[in-house]
């Protein structure tokens, strides 16, 4: 069965409104889904419309090669394969498509950014600071960063961090992590008594 889409067919509509209401995708990444296959389409088809059942893997890679020759970088067009693949997941829940022809396309390789690491001397000076206890943002960034500093709990744990997390008594933090997982840090007073 073949589905002629255009760049404003209301299938492509469709597809954009289930990632944004049934899925709660945020605003940005529907635009980034729209732009990118709305980019495939004009590639592929011009202003006359896609059949997307007629996709093959290897139009797949020819539309990455044109994107790596206008600029986009490894994180781009990794984000772009991701786009078709949901687009074309989506066909295929609806009967409008049998294959998948992003599913084989390997994703581009990232390139690995060291951490920047601070000095022992500078981590140092940044502990041993005096605070001034009145001053609550002043006690608030001291106690994140000694948190950081002897936990090694992440940022985003350290953000979502409640008070009935903290337990002071077994010394102990319930932390929520990556895949909605929850894991016992413990601290020492440490954190307590250089606040």
């Amino acid at each position: 069965m073949a589905l002629a889409l255009t760049m404003n067919d209301t299938t492509l509509d469709q597809f954009l409104t289930h990632q944004r209401g049934e899925l709660n995708r945020s605003e940005m990444t529907v635009a980034s889904y729209r732009n990118d296959l709305e980019q495939f389409v004009q590639f592929l088809s011009g202003q006359d419309g896609l059949d997307w059942p007629s996709v093959t893997v290897n139009d797949v890679r020819a539309w990455l090669v044109e994107r790596a020759s206008q600029g986009d970088s490894a994180r781009t067009m990794r984000r772009k394969v991701q786009s078709l693949r949901a687009m074309y997941k989506w066909l295929m829940r609806r009967g409008l498509a049998e294959v998948n022809p992003a599913a084989d396309v390997e994703l581009a390789r990232l390139p690995k950014r060291l951490p920047h690491l601070l000095r022992p001397q500078s981590l140092d000076r940044l502990l041993d600071q005096e605070v001034d206890t009145s001053d609550f943002e002043q006690v608030r960034n001291h106690v994140m960063l000694l948190m950081f500093y002897t936990t090694g709990i992440r940022r985003a744990e350290l953000m979502g961090l409640m008070d009935a997390a903290v337990d002071t008594a077994a010394m102990q933090l319930r932390v929520h992590g990556k895949r909605d997982k929850d894991r016992i840090v413990p601290f020492g007073t440490e954190q307590i008594g250089r606040a």
